[in-house]
């Protein structure tokens, strides 16, 4: 698991790409009060004393497909997203292709 909180007190956008129907990524960010902010689109700013970030993809229907699909999503500081980019690593914290 990768700590998401060095995005406490900072703006943040959310891309994403190659999301398939009844799906959906989402950006959590809680504050101290546990109140919860739902970043799918566009962009939020995050507490300064946020105790928790998470980054989910969720169903938005009741049964989805099985699907095959390349997840592309970037979480950035400021307002404005940029193009996509690979990762520079492959591991899991830093994102990129995991294979068997």
């Amino acid at each position: 698991m990768q700590d998401l909180t060095v995005f406490a007190g900072k703006t943040l956008v959310i891309s994403q790409t190659g999301i398939p129907t009844g799906m959906q990524v989402v950006f959590d960010i809680y504050d101290k009060a546990g109140k919860i902010t739902y970043l799918a689109n566009g962009y939020a700013s995050c507490p300064a004393d946020a105790p928790l970030v998470q980054l989910r993809v969720q169903a938005t229907v009741a049964a989805p497909p099985t699907v095959d699909f390349d997840l592309r999503v970037q979480v950035e500081e400021g307002i404005k997203a940029s193009a996509w980019e690979r990762p520079v690593t492959v591991d899991w914290p830093g994102g990129g292709v995991l294979r068997d």
